[in-house]
């Protein structure tokens, strides 16, 4: 699904609205992605739950946040904030050509153990990490600007229809190529 950041730095996820600040627990994190893009990536129990490097880059921060382990199921939403309440890690990293990308894993029901692996410089394509055993999340931050994303994945996420993706496809793409 893709959301673009409101001027309150909100996004609504099924039906539960959400603040930046909430999700990344980090005031001044959350203000360098005003007016950005987020893109919520949820694996169901058949998917691999292997997740890779958008871009080549490389790492300049890393955080744990600490939380329980909802199930991450639609129903879940109903009663509990998954995205805040929820055990999660993230990576804020500077790549090629989409600029500073946070890159966040949500802890679930049966898959409490996010495996980050201890990279400092990466590939796109390259391993970030993996689950244990269940559903899951990965959300994406792009700070405005950064991103375009296909008409075809807007108007199903306009329509709250999750699009299924697979590894390697592609869903958008850069709007123009950081240097830093």
């Amino acid at each position: 699904m893709t959301y673009i950041l409101h001027d309150n730095n909100t996004i609504r996820v099924k039906h539960r609205d959400y603040t930046l600040v909430e999700i990344l627990c980090d005031s001044a994190l959350a203000q360098q992605y005003h007016g950005g893009t987020c893109l919520v990536f949820r694996l169901a129990m058949g998917d691999c739950h292997r997740y890779c490097f958008i871009d080549d880059g490389h790492i300049i921060s890393h955080r744990t946040i600490n939380g329980r382990l909802h199930t991450v199921q639609p129903i879940s939403a109903k009663h509990h904030k998954v995205f805040t309440e929820n055990y999660r890690e993230y990576t804020l990293t500077r790549t090629d050509h989409f600029g500073d990308v946070v890159a966040m894993e949500v802890g679930a029901l049966l898959v409490g153990k996010i495996n980050n692996h201890a990279l400092n410089v990466f590939q796109k394509g390259e391993e970030k990490g993996y689950f244990g055993l269940g559903g899951s999340t990965i959300i994406l931050f792009f700070q405005k600007g950064a991103i375009y994303i296909d008409e075809d994945i807007l108007v199903q996420s306009r329509k709250g229809v999750e699009t299924k993706v697979h590894m390697g496809e592609t869903i958008g793409g850069a709007v123009h190529v950081q240097t830093t």
